[in-house]
């Protein structure tokens, strides 16, 4: 069943993608190309666990397998910034501080330096197989990390403001289902329903950024 959905969501992610470049015809910010690039990313790591099964565990899934990892710690802290940049276009007052955007830069670095420390250095790989689907797992990591939480928990407070001060209530909605599908204690559900949300949750960031240019 898990397959099914990755392939799924593979599928999903990449339409996500082309439809962010529209969008960010409209944007023209570097907080839309930094959805599109953390889409990308969680489309990659779809892909590679659709592909596990057909490759069989081995020397090519590993090194498949390994930017799954990287990308997830390089990359989805730049939403911190994207959730900033929303903020700002949304008149919020504290983004429009100029040192606000410094602030949003350097909280982003230093998520991306906590992935690095707490799930990057000392990374050890095993093959598992997981609800039909073959994989390289992270050994001795357990539950969602702290970039998630940290990445996910900031757009999320930006999410609020868009509900309470511009009356949209979409992105603090999906951002509630997505961290409720990251504390999922059963690693296969997780990554099964949790992969489901992280689409939900990329495309209203997207539809936000769309909003908020055409307001």
């Amino acid at each position: 069943m898990s397959i099914f959905l990755y392939i799924l969501y593979t599928i999903a992610n990449l339409a996500l993608v082309v439809w962010g470049v529209t969008v960010w015809r409209n944007t023209r910010r570097v907080g839309t190309l930094l959805i599109i690039l953390v889409t990308l990313g969680v489309a990659y790591d779809n892909l590679i666990l659709s592909l596990g099964s057909w490759l069989g565990a081995g020397p090519l899934l590993r090194g498949l397998s390994v930017p799954r990892f990287v990308l997830h710690q390089l990359v989805l802290p730049w939403l911190i910034y994207a959730g900033y940049e929303q903020a700002r276009v949304a008149g919020h007052g504290w983004a429009q501080h100029p040192a606000s955007k410094w602030i949003a830069l350097a909280l982003t670095l230093f998520v991306i330096g906590l992935g690095v420390l707490t799930r990057l250095a000392g990374l050890r790989l095993e093959p598992e197989v997981v609800d039909g689907v073959t994989r390289y797992m992270a050994i001795g990591t357990k539950g969602p990390s702290l970039v998630s939480i940290l990445s996910i928990g900031f757009v999320g407070i930006v999410a609020v403001g868009l509900w309470v001060r511009n009356r949209w209530p979409w992105e603090a909605l999906a951002t509630v289902l997505v961290l409720v599908g990251e504390g999922i204690p059963v690693e296969w559900v997780r990554r099964g329903l949790g992969s489901g949300l992280e689409v939900l949750f990329l495309a209203v960031m997207l539809v936000t950024d769309r909003w908020l240019a055409l307001r």
